[in-house]
């Protein structure tokens, strides 16, 4: 290769720059009744339609390149598409009566958007952002058809009693329990409080 063309190669890698890049990182979504509780509205429904969000413009020429290194970077707000759902079942957050809802999720990639289909039915979990009910792929949202244990929990909550049992294991993880440490939970109205034994 020639010097010039070596040259050429080094110089357009300095000056193309940092380049932002996101990933979206998620831990396993838990059991349902674990992710019912995190989200502030869970429905089934049918998607009628997706809209995809504007494309955005840019005035007044390029600006790449005329930003100071010594400048922090500007934020890129992630696109969001708008999703119209059918309710067929309201299970959290949303009024019984409620036809229909619209939420929000990212386009996929590294902003976590779910990968909804128009026609096809679901459980959905969603949060309460500024921005509307946002629903990603960190959320235990599925098809109906995947979603047999989801609806046999939610279905099952309004007939239980308002009772439970809460387990308690204190310690280092990869060591043994350790018994005694005393443990406050804070309820509605009430606290508890209790010691652990092994």
């Amino acid at each position: 290769m020639n010097l010039w063309v070596r040259l050429g190669t080094v110089l357009a890698i300095l000056f193309i720059g940092p380049v932002t890049a996101w990933a979206c990182f998620c831990a396993d979504s838990g059991p349902p009744c674990e992710m019912t509780w995190k989200a502030d509205v869970v429905f089934a429904g049918t998607v009628l339609s997706i809209t995809e969000p504007p494309v955005p413009t840019v005035t007044g020429g390029s600006s790449i390149g005329r930003q100071l290194q010594s400048a922090p970077p500007q934020p890129t707000p992630f696109r969001k598409r708008t999703v119209r759902v059918q309710v067929a079942e309201a299970l959290k957050g949303i009024a019984p009566g409620q036809a229909e809802i619209e939420i929000v999720t990212g386009l996929g990639g590294g902003d976590c958007g779910y990968n909804f289909q128009a026609g096809t039915a679901y459980v959905i979990y969603g949060y309460r952002t500024p921005e509307g009910i946002d629903v990603g792929i960190c959320s235990r949202t599925r098809p109906l058809a995947d979603a047999a244990e989801d609806l046999a929990y939610l279905r099952a909550v309004p007939t239980l009693p308002d009772t439970g049992v809460i387990y308690v294991i204190a310690g280092p993880p990869f060591r043994p329990p350790l018994s005694g440490v005393r443990t406050t939970i804070n309820g509605e109205g009430s606290q508890t409080a209790a010691s652990t034994v092994v």
